[in-house]
């Protein structure tokens, strides 16, 4: 069996948004679609031309074969998805982005992917791998997930695995001081570190800091070689091995639902690692995934191939990536 490149770990859910746009209050029909931080990862990855896999857990009802379906079929690798027949897979309502006072309301308490142990982990899958990318999400769902990121962490490490981490911090999970101490906790380990400039605020509270580079700087001190600081529809700025800049966004004629941009973006950060591409590319090329991914609902229905992705790094700065090999 072919081992995928990049492997990811986390939790995915099937998610409901008003088809017409109305607010969750009002709204009568909803549009469905898959979603969650780390396939969403591994579905940019695969849709740039390499290969990446999903570690997680669902139920054994009608939402968790929903997931698989989708993911398999988008060419993520799910042979280490474990499937319970007692636990639920998550689902979640939300409003689309142009809500003013927008709602999203969570069912994953007790989920199969939250039960989730370290023993179930297949070491060898992770060791083949080249990326392992974890988010704060799966270290806030419950002790177990916590104690199983922490594993998988532990044996990327041992076999050489470049670890990625993306605190992706949601406040209805646990609370900032709590989120905090977790996330100190992994960056020691983590190569490669991908967050907004809130989370960066949050990781870098109790450390010297000012402007965004002394913010770089000191996230860096952390533990990670590359740190990348999102900043929207501005760029994003990026520390990688000492050396420090900041690319400018990509411009789109038209914002559907912004929810999946970060992790387009990561996705573009670790095919630019994988391609070893100048730190300066791989932010273009991340800015750009994640440009893409605001101008369709689906979390990653906005996520273009290497050609489409091309021409917008054309378009917005004039140059593509290289050729693979």
């Amino acid at each position: 069996m072919l081992m995928p490149e990049v492997v990811t770990l986390g939790e995915t859910m099937v998610g409901f948004t008003p088809a017409d746009g109305a607010p969750l209050a009002t709204a009568r029909t909803f549009q469905r679609f898959v979603g969650g931080a780390e396939s969403n990862v591994a579905v940019g990855v695969v849709k740039l031309g390499h290969t990446a896999g999903w570690i997680s857990r669902v139920g054994s009802d009608v939402f968790g074969r929903i997931i698989l379906d989708e993911l398999q079929g988008l060419g993520v690798d799910t042979t280490h998805v474990a499937v319970s027949k007692t636990e639920p897979t998550g689902i979640y309502f939300k409003d689309r982005s142009h809500v003013a006072e927008r709602t999203v309301v969570y069912y994953r308490r007790g989920s199969a992917m939250s039960r989730m142990r370290p023993e179930e982990l297949d070491p060898s899958y992770i060791a083949a791998a080249k990326v392992l990318h974890i988010t704060g999400i799966t270290l806030a769902l419950s002790e177990s997930s916590r104690r199983t990121a922490h594993r998988a962490i532990e044996l990327a490490k041992e076999h050489g695995v470049l670890v990625s981490f993306d605190p992706n911090y949601r406040p209805a999970l646990w609370p900032e001081a709590q989120a905090r101490a977790a996330y100190r906790g992994v960056m020691p380990f983590a190569d490669i570190v991908i967050t907004t400039e809130e989370e960066a605020s949050l990781l870098a509270s109790g450390l010297e800091r000012g402007g965004l580079e002394e913010m770089l700087g000191a996230l860096a001190q952390l533990g990670p070689r590359a740190v990348y600081i999102k900043q929207g529809a501005a760029g994003a700025a990026y520390s990688v091995n000492g050396e420090v800049g900041r690319v400018s966004g990509v411009r789109v004629s038209q914002v559907v639902d912004t929810v999946g941009a970060g992790d387009a973006f990561a996705a573009g950060v670790l095919v630019g690692h994988l391609e070893s591409l100048r730190p300066e590319l791989i932010v273009r090329l991340a800015n750009a995934m994640g440009a893409s991914a605001v101008t369709a609902l689906g979390d990653t229905d906005g996520v273009p191939g290497r050609v489409g992705i091309n021409t917008l790094l054309m378009e917005a700065y004039g140059e593509e990536l290289p050729d693979l090999e």
